[in-house]
C-alpha cells in the first residue's frame, strides 16, 4: 500500500505497486479470479483483515491503494471498515469512480485510491473529513508513495527519482518497471525495497499492463521470490 506508479507509453498502459507492511501480513494470492459481490475479481488477498491494496475486475477495472491522504496521521484503535474491504467493494462495481464518491467513508482511516476505468485514470483521496478527486491524463506519468509512512521531502526524492528513471531509460517496459520498483538506493528506509526498524517492510510487487495483446497481472513475493504471470485476453 506505499508506493504506486503508472506509466504510459506508445505500447501500453502500465500499474504497478510495491506492498510495504508488517512481515507478518504476507498476503495469499491464488493467481485465479475470486468472486465479490457478484463480480469476478483478480487480487492478492490480505491475510488479516481479507481485503487487498490491489485489485482488477474481469472488466479490466483496476484499483490500488495507499495508507494515508496528503499528509501523515495518528491512527485510530478502530475503524468501520477495512480499507482494503472497501477497495474490493469498490472494484466490484460496474463504474468504481461512481463507487468510491457515493461511498460513506464515516469513521475509515485516510487512504489514496488511484483507479484506472475504461482507460481513464483518477486519484481519490480521503483525508478523514472529505473525499478529495481528480482525473488524470492518461498520457502522462505518475508516481504516489504513501503520506502515512513517508516524510514530505522523502516523496518528492522519490519522484525524482522516478522522473530520472523515465527521462534516462529508452523503451521503458513492464520488467524495468519492476526493476525500478526493486531498487534500494542505497538504504533501506526510503528506497523503493524498504525495512524500517524491522517492523514494516517491502513484501511484494503488483504489476498489470494493458496492451494491445490483452493484460497482464504479475505478482511476486519478496519474501520467498515467487513469482505469477497472468495473460488474460
Amino acid at each position: 500500500m506505499c508506493t504506486v506508479s503508472f506509466v504510459a507509453n506508445k505500447e501500453s498502459f502500465i500499474l504497478t505497486s510495491n506492498r510495504d507492511e508488517e512481515a507478518s501480513r504476507q498476503a495469499n494470492f491464488s493467481g485465479e479470479f475470486q468472486e465479490w459481490n457478484g463480480t469476478n475479481l483478480l487480487f492478492p488477498k490480505d491475510p488479516k483483515a481479507g481485503g487487498s491494496w490491489f485489485a482488477m475486475s474481469e472488466t479490466g477495472n483496476v484499483g490500488i491503494l495507499l495508507n494515508g491522504a496528503f499528509v501523515s496521521h495518528e491512527s485510530l484503535a478502530h475503524y468501520k471498515r477495512s480499507r482494503g474491504l472497501i477497495l474490493l467493494d469498490c472494484m466490484a462495481s460496474d463504474k468504481p469512480s461512481e463507487f468510491i464518491q457515493n461511498a460513506d467513508l464515516s469513521e475509515i482511516e485516510p487512504f489514496t485510491l488511484v483507479i484506472f476505468e475504461r482507460n481513464v485514470l483518477l486519484e481519490f483521496r480521503w483525508d478523514g473529513k472529505l473525499l478529495h478527486a481528480e482525473n488524470l491524463d492518461n498520457r502522462d506519468c505518475y508516481i504516489w508513495s504513501s503520506a502515512k509512512l513517508y516524510a514530505s521531502q522523502t516523496i518528492v526524492e522519490r519522484e525524482e527519482l522516478f522522473r530520472d528513471f523515465m527521462v534516462n531509460n529508452n523503451g521503458i517496459t513492464a520488467e524495468s518497471i519492476v526493476d525500478f520498483h526493486s531498487s534500494q538506493e542505497g538504504e533501506t528506509q526510503n528506497g523503493f525495497v524498504i525495512k524500517k526498524g524491522g517492523v514494516v517492510e517491502t513484501l511484494s510487487i503488483t504489476q498489470v499492463e494493458f496492451s494491445r495483446k490483452g493484460k497482464t497481472f504479475f505478482h511476486k513475493n519478496l519474501m520467498t521470490d515467487d513469482a505469477v504471470t497472468i495473460d488474460i485476453d
